[in-house]
């Protein structure tokens, strides 16, 4: 029997997704094909290997609207009709994806919506924005959540349980393991875009506070625009850290490998890779209700902790992590447990499962 052809539309490569999309095109047989509207974007530095699967790279074309860019890559029609796919796949909803979705339609082909976003993520969105995915959803025959707040957010659009599937968000985490039993040089690990939204002086508030009653050593990888005032402020509270710069995919294991623990303050993340990634090495995670990994991949008091904004509660955490040893040993351990069904498999058959349904 021949495997259907899918097509998978998205923004850009990913290092989270490159596994997912190899075994996926395995398991199709090679009719699987990821359609990318840009190579990169500006505020990703990642550097990615190039996975053994079909992709192509829409010419890029960008539109602004309130000096946001915005996806309209008209050639997505053409590579529709050359493709001729069973199964479209769209991962958002910009003018790229939505010609895919009215292509889909036209033809007859069956749809699947996929998103990582939640609730909380989508609250403030426009009531254009709402409409489009109302449209859109009242024609889509499944949906594809990256976590279960996802499928919540799916079902606030009265999406019926049986159309609702799960591809969680993964690392590769035999890889990250590799970290597990490196030295500790650092007591806390920043990991992140060095943005207003990730909240790094919140991040700096916490170690200024808990540097008062025990020495704190810090490491910080990312970047951002927020980075030169970031490490001007930590020097002037002495505080000891390390910035190491930028850390490509392949490095990131023993960089995390060599801290403590993970501080993840956020105003809004729809998930949260970081954590998975740090959890994958042991490290304990400490973040807020914003993060989409909250009481779903980050259990409170089990492998860190799910707190209020509030530095003074959040030092205090810090602090008895980093002087009970006892402690530390159960989050870690409990760490490397917790992340163990983030993984690939689960990813491709929430996948597969969804193809699977909307073919039936």
């Amino acid at each position: 029997m021949t495997e259907p052809r899918v097509a998978m539309i998205t923004n850009i490569p990913s290092p989270y997704r490159e596994e997912t999309h190899v075994i996926l095109n395995d398991k199709l047989d090679n009719n699987y094909r990821v359609y990318y509207c840009s190579m990169v974007e500006p505020n990703r530095l990642w550097k990615i290997s190039d996975g053994n699967y079909n992709k192509t790279f829409l010419k890029k074309t960008i539109v602004k609207f309130k000096n946001k860019p915005i996806y309209l890559n008209l050639d997505i029609i053409k590579e529709m009709i050359d493709f001729n796919p069973d199964v479209i796949i769209t991962a958002g909803f910009n003018p790229t994806m939505l010609l895919a979705f009215l292509w889909s339609k036209f033809r007859r082909k069956k749809h699947i919506a996929f998103t990582d976003g939640t609730l909380f993520s989508e609250e403030r969105l426009s009531k254009i924005h709402k409409w489009v995915r109302k449209l859109v959803f009242r024609y889509t025959d499944a949906f594809i959540g990256a976590s279960k707040k996802s499928l919540e957010l799916y079902t606030s659009y009265s999406i019926s349980d049986e159309k609702l599937f799960l591809s969680p968000l993964c690392v590769n985490n035999a890889l990250y393991k590799q970290g597990s039993e490196l030295p500790k040089k650092y007591d806390v690990i920043f990991s992140g875009q060095f943005i207003e939204r990730k909240m790094p002086f919140f991040f700096i508030d916490v170690i200024k506070l808990a540097n008062e009653l025990i020495t704190i050593k810090v490491i910080l990888i990312g970047s951002g625009k927020l980075k030169e005032k970031m490490l001007n402020r930590l020097s002037e509270l002495n505080i000891e850290y390390s910035y190491p710069g930028f850390i490509q995919q392949e490095h990131l294991p023993f960089i995390y490998g060599s801290a403590k623990i993970l501080l993840f303050p956020t105003e809004l993340d729809p998930w949260g890779v970081v954590a998975n990634e740090a959890l994958a090495v042991g490290l304990p995670v400490m973040t807020c209700e914003n993060a989409g990994a909250a009481n779903e991949l980050i259990i409170h008091d089990f492998n860190g902790y799910v707190l209020p904004l509030d530095e003074r509660i959040w030092a205090q955490h810090l602090i008895n992590v980093l002087t009970d040893k006892t402690l530390y040993k159960k989050l870690s351990e409990n760490a490397l447990i917790s992340v163990k069904e983030f993984n690939q498999i689960n990813a491709v058959d929430g996948i597969l499962c969804a193809i699977n349904f909307v073919l039936e």
